[in-house]
């Protein structure tokens, strides 16, 4: 779905803050620009409502009581959640903006940021996780049709087998005709 300003809605900016204020600022320039977005008060509270699969990218404070923005940076790469990060901070420092990159954010900024750099990162970040949800979409895709394929060509067992290991299983010799499938091994 296209909105009003050209950008795909299906996109949803996920902004975590433990201030109110600064979370209903974030959430108000962000969706003013056309963007859904979805508001958390916590990592925590976020890591307990996201479903793993929705489109998005976030917006994280650094510092906030519970989980910090480090830790919640490895949470999501644990829970293999690709999301683009953006990581906003009253208390960056140089140290702290390298081990956010190295954990895998996109960008960090200093608050008071100017309302161009969030929405110019949002807009990178958007960009990148379009690319990741549609190589997403072809895996799964791909891998739907190739146990397809094997199931079709070699029957069920070495389906099965293929499923279980992703794979071809070592060893694994096809004696092949339309009506039946056998293995041997070596």
């Amino acid at each position: 779905m296209v909105d009003t300003l050209g950008r795909n809605s299906e996109v949803v900016v996920f902004v975590v803050d433990d201030d109110p204020p600064s979370r209903s600022s974030a959430a108000t320039l962000i969706g003013a620009r056309g963007y859904r977005v979805q508001t958390f008060e916590s990592a925590e509270s976020f890591l307990a409502n996201y479903d793993g699969v929705t489109c998005g990218v976030l917006v994280t404070d650094y510092l906030m009581p519970g989980m910090d923005g480090l830790e919640f940076q490895r949470q999501l790469a644990e829970r293999k959640a690709d999301l683009p990060i953006i990581l906003v901070s009253g208390f960056a420092n140089i140290a702290t903006a390298v081990r956010a990159m190295r954990a895998g954010a996109i960008a960090m900024l200093e608050k008071p940021y100017e309302p161009s750099q969030l929405l110019d990162a949002i807009e990178e970040a958007t960009s990148l996780a379009r690319r990741w949800f549609e190589l997403r979409r072809r895996n799964a895709e791909a891998k739907v049709f190739v146990k397809r394929v094997r199931t079709a060509s070699y029957g069920n067992d070495f389906g099965r087998a293929c499923e279980q290991n992703d794979r071809i299983p070592f060893g694994y010799q096809l004696t092949h005709s339309r009506a039946s499938s056998s293995r041997h091994f070596k």
